[in-house]
């Protein structure tokens, strides 16, 4: 785990150990512990990434026990596949408090001990490509912030890359990654976007996402970014739950033992394998609530769409997407204060398309074109018949006996063979030049 940055150590251990001081309370028979492995120098989730596997694995070869039944809880920043290989190799309970991937779940390339209990990428997409189909959004930028401390954004994005070319609806996603926020970069894939959607998913921190006009601001959790946490409409609860990896900590510990004491009654020995069937395709009733876990191994969790509310000045609750009923419901009394003169969602694509002159406008485009040309044959017309006609008074003053008109000169008058091939060509160009003076 990160030991003190992004969703840490600090935050999670209180929950887990206040979960064992419960379950204990009623499970006498249970010796319940929990090993922490972090390490205190680590300030990214590469780093976790790059040493998750080998910390669990000495654990492994200097504690394990075989008499004991083992759970391991892995974080965002873990090397999900690796610790996944080690729960699979040995049969241990995988939880995962944080965003789950398609390969976490895979039994052959993951696990199938693994459980998903914050989430999924797969349904954080299906939602996102759910609101855009409810406003009938096809074309979509994402802006990806590629230095973000978590992973989280780089793998929503792919993700919504994936699910998009799976759906039967005609969507149009392209990937824009940010090498930084500085108002250069912010600028250049906004002028690259403009010509592509009018729709922008920001997959990014909240500090970037403020200095950005945007229609879809993507985030694990409620962040305070945006000003205060304050804007929130609603009070936020401020006991050690709120964050959902906080709160799938503390549940994991009694889905634990849960599935743990059903297997000991039924004399069942307690691996992975054996727990994960007491868990998948069941609804659990914790101290929490209840928490389904589907038939896939995943717990997916219902998700606030916020909107912000221009005259109070705050973030509130428009719709949720509730897995229960797989749908979206949305607010009667609140609404999006969209920009624009009739305050409603703006189009997939512009009447005059993404740069302007398209569609409708293609045809004016096209006449103003045909009529700045049109004017500019006439002027020279005008010009050119002016000239002439100028030469020719001119000529009449000079000349008034003259019979103006063209004559041919019957000294220059002779014959020439007909041709017979287009490869004379250049024989063609000789006689059409003889008869430049056959007329004066």
């Amino acid at each position: 785990m990160p030991y003190n940055f992004s969703v840490n150590l600090l935050q999670m251990a209180p929950a887990m150990d206040v979960a064992i001081e419960k379950v204990q309370a009623s499970h006498h028979d249970l010796d319940i512990t929990m090993e922490h492995l972090f390490n205190t120098s680590f300030r990214s989730c590469d780093e976790v990434t790059s040493q998750s596997v080998s910390m669990l694995s000495e654990y492994v070869y200097n504690s394990k026990r075989s008499t004991d039944c083992y759970a391991i809880l892995t974080t965002g920043c873990a090397d999900s596949s690796g610790i996944a290989s080690l729960a699979r190799g040995n049969d241990w309970l995988l939880f995962s408090n944080s965003m789950a991937s398609n390969t976490f779940l895979n039994p052959d390339v993951g696990s199938p001990t693994a459980v998903a209990l914050t989430g999924t990428y797969v349904g954080y997409a299906r939602v996102v490509l759910e609101i855009m189909s409810y406003y009938t959004w096809h074309h979509a930028t994402l802006f990806v912030e590629g230095k973000a401390l978590t992973p989280f954004y780089k793998f929503l994005a792919s993700q919504l890359i994936v699910s998009s070319r799976a759906s039967v609806e005609p969507f149009n996603l392209e990937l824009l990654t940010m090498i930084d926020n500085s108002n250069l970069t912010i600028k250049a894939v906004l002028e690259r976007a403009k010509l592509r959607s009018r729709v922008i998913i920001l997959l990014t921190l909240g500090t970037t996402a403020v200095q950005i006009l945007v229609f879809f601001n993507v985030q694990p959790s409620q962040v305070d970014e945006y000003g205060t946490i304050d804007q929130f409409a609603y009070p936020l609860n401020d006991l050690p739950l709120d964050l959902p990896p906080i709160k799938s900590s503390y549940e994991a510990v009694e889905l634990f033992v849960k599935a743990a004491t059903e297997l000991k009654h039924l004399s069942d020995e307690c691996g992975g394998v054996n727990l994960v069937g007491k868990l998948a395709n069941r609804t659990a009733r914790l101290s929490t609530g209840d928490v389904l876990i589907s038939g896939d191994r995943s717990r997916n969790l219902d998700l606030n769409i916020f909107g912000f509310n221009t005259t109070t000045g705050t973030m509130q609750i428009i719709g949720t997407y509730m897995w229960a009923s797989g749908n979206l419901h949305w607010s009667t009394d609140r609404r999006i204060t969209w920009p624009g003169i009739n305050g409603t969602a703006p189009r997939d694509v512009p009447v005059c398309g993404f740069t302007g002159i398209d569609g409708i406008c293609a045809a004016s485009v096209i006449s103003t074109r045909n009529l700045a040309v049109a004017t500019a044959l006439a002027s020279m017309l005008f010009l050119t018949g002016s000239t002439i006609c100028l030469r020719w008074n001119w000529d009449r003053i000079v000349n008034p006996n003259d019979n103006h008109t063209w004559q041919l000169n019957p000294v220059l008058l002779h014959h020439h063979p007909t041709l017979q091939s287009v490869h004379e060509r250049e024989d063609t160009q000789y006689y059409l030049s003889k008869y430049h003076g056959l007329l004066y």
